[in-house]
């Protein structure tokens, strides 16, 4: 949605109405016929040039100020946690329920960075710990590796 017009602007739509037509006036002011007809229609409305309050979309936030607070202390005292473990203690302590997007994008806003570690990388099933054994070429190797199979 483009920014509204000046109020200076919509104050000279007024003077010049009466004076000249509408084409006229949006040539002379450089703006579109239709936002002079919108201009004079909420002067006659309301008697004020001044630009509408914009009307506010969608819910309100779930995570306020104070469930902010709350995600501080919960990543300072479990800063592996997964997005779904934080979002499941926010609404322990909070009664907020949140989605781990929602909790991603909460984090993000308030700058929190994470940086996984090797607990949080077994939860999600990397493997990371697991231990691996490099076998060498030798006849030795080669046999245990048989008795195996």
């Amino acid at each position: 949605m483009p920014a509204p017009i000046p109020v200076p602007m919509r104050r000279a739509v007024i003077a010049l109405t009466g004076k000249l037509e509408i084409e006229e006036i949006a040539s002379h002011l450089k703006i579109g016929s239709a936002t002079v007809k919108r201009v004079r229609k909420q002067f006659r409305e309301t008697g004020t040039v001044e630009p509408k309050t914009p009307v506010k979309r969608g819910p309100d936030p779930l995570i306020d100020a104070a469930a902010d607070e709350v995600i501080h202390v919960l990543v300072v005292e479990r800063s592996d946690a997964t997005l779904e473990e934080l979002a499941a203690m926010l609404d322990e302590r909070t009664g907020v329920k949140v989605s781990k997007s929602s909790m991603g994008r909460a984090l993000q806003r308030l700058g929190i960075t994470r940086k996984k570690t090797i607990r949080a990388a077994e939860q999600s099933g990397f493997g990371i710990g697991v231990k691996t054994r490099h076998l060498s070429h030798s006849s030795e190797s080669s046999r245990s590796i048989h008795r195996l199979i």
